[in-house]
């Protein structure tokens, strides 16, 4: 009897651990820590720092100053920025490199270097100076002080021959050199992206180094992402066919809208356009008379847009503007006319050329009206 009571004792038991287990109120605990603080010592000093785009373009590490004849210089000669060029290219990334010379007592203690990268003031609404990729973008050290000190003292000299380093408050080269010899700084870098359709303007970026006891320094500086108008059109190998025209008679050809028609980019009979730069465009538009007798023989007129945008009438010849934006990375339809008067005498085809451009519109500033003129633009066309 002892043995079955056991038995059932055991029985009970295991039906407690195997039934379903009750949730239990939740419970809080404190959690504290205390960073080191550096009452004693240096902190790091943030010496030179420098933007360069890397490859293809890594011989002369930027793309919008190749020669580097017109760096920016303050009355100091202490400041000098990078000018990068846009890819050009729908959904490509542009790769650059920050840099930084950094010491510290001793190096060991630098515990890590950070660039936060900022959008431009002077840009579309959508971006308004925030932070690039809204992270901290990290730095490593890239040459070991004590065995590749030629290394760095050409990466840091190719910088300086390029007018791109900014140097801080009582440095130049000749100091940072030494000290490189000396073994007495190090270099960080770190990549980022930029992407095609990220707004044109003076990008400002922070670099930071922390020690192992929390002391901080800092240095501030800029680059110009050059503001470049580009387009892309979905019918260039196509071509533009009016087909078969009454004289006249105005012949319309319609483009169509990607929002609004499935596959639109790649429908090259109805024509589409995108922007492809750094900048908002408007359009221009050239023609010739198409094989006709005189130029009073045949008119166009062109539209950018739907039913709401302007149509513009042009004899051959003649550029004109269409006056509708295409946004940043925005693609639009376009529609082409065309009437012709007096066709030569026994003449059934037509062939001409068509000429489209593209003109930068200022990005407005953050709640305001457009950037002032005299800010650059490249204008292209296709």
């Amino acid at each position: 009897m002892k043995t079955l009571k056991k038995y059932v004792a055991m029985l009970a038991l295991a039906s407690l651990v195997l039934g379903p287990v009750q949730a239990l109120a939740a419970t809080n605990a404190t959690t504290t820590l205390t960073v080191a603080s550096g009452s004693a010592g240096t902190a790091p000093v943030v010496e030179a720092t420098w933007i360069e785009e890397t490859t293809p373009t890594a011989a002369h590490l930027e793309s919008g100053d190749t020669t580097h004849l017109t760096y920016w210089v303050d009355a100091s000669s202490t400041v000098s920025n990078s000018q990068i060029l846009p890819p050009l290219v729908s959904g490509a990334d542009k790769t650059l490199t920050v840099c930084s010379v950094v010491r510290d007592s001793p190096l060991s203690s630098i515990s890590g270097v950070w660039a936060d990268i900022y959008y431009p003031t002077l840009m579309d609404e959508t971006h308004c100076a925030n932070m690039l990729g809204n992270k901290q973008w990290p730095l490593t050290r890239v040459y070991d002080e004590m065995t590749q000190v030629t290394a760095a003292k050409n990466r840091f000299n190719a910088a300086v021959a390029a007018h791109l380093v900014r140097f801080a408050t009582g440095k130049d080269s000749s100091i940072i050199l030494q000290e490189i010899d000396d073994q007495a700084t190090r270099i960080y870098c770190g990549t980022f992206l930029l992407n095609y359709e990220d707004p044109a303007g003076l990008y400002s970026f922070n670099v930071r180094a922390m020690d192992t006891t929390s002391l901080w320094g800092h240095q501030w500086d800029t680059f110009d992402y050059t503001g470049v108008a580009g387009i892309e059109i979905d019918f260039a190998n196509y071509g533009l066919n009016y087909g078969i025209v009454n004289v006249n008679s105005w012949v319309q050809v319609d483009g169509d809208q990607p929002s609004v028609v499935p596959n639109a980019w790649t429908t090259a009979a109805n024509p589409t356009v995108r922007n492809i730069g750094n900048v908002p465009v408007t359009m221009t538009v050239w023609q010739d008379r198409m094989g006709t007798a005189h130029d009073v023989d045949i008119n166009y007129k062109a539209r950018m847009g739907g039913s709401t945008a302007t149509t513009v009438a042009y004899a051959p010849y003649t550029t004109v503007g269409l006056p509708d934006v295409l946004a940043l990375s925005a693609y639009s339809k376009l529609d082409f006319y065309v009437n012709i008067n007096k066709p030569i005498e026994g003449q059934t085809a037509y062939t001409g050329q068509l000429v489209l451009g593209s003109v930068g519109v200022p990005l407005g500033t953050c709640g305001s009206n457009p950037i002032p003129s005299n800010e650059r633009f490249l204008a292209s066309n296709i």
